[in-house]
């Protein structure tokens, strides 16, 4: 199915920079299918509580340093 449609040239080069597309089409196949697979997984998650496993939090993480205002400080 071939589809004409005018996309200005910058999203599209940089687009074809980050994903390595050889060709404008490519480049516009491969951010559609991203998108897609992104959708699909965020309309599975229905909660937070789905994400358990998901995030790792590194080991010398603070939260109260954190909520004191200091970002580097570490356990």
């Amino acid at each position: 199915m071939g589809k004409t449609v005018e996309i200005e040239d910058i999203p599209v080069a940089e687009v074809m920079e980050t994903t390595g597309a050889a060709s404008e089409r490519e480049a516009i196949e491969r951010i559609l299918a991203a998108y897609v697979a992104q959708h699909r997984t965020a309309s599975t998650r229905e909660n937070m509580f789905d994400l358990v496993g998901e995030v790792r939090l590194r080991d010398d993480y603070d939260y109260k340093a954190m909520r004191a205002g200091n970002p580097l400080a570490h356990g």
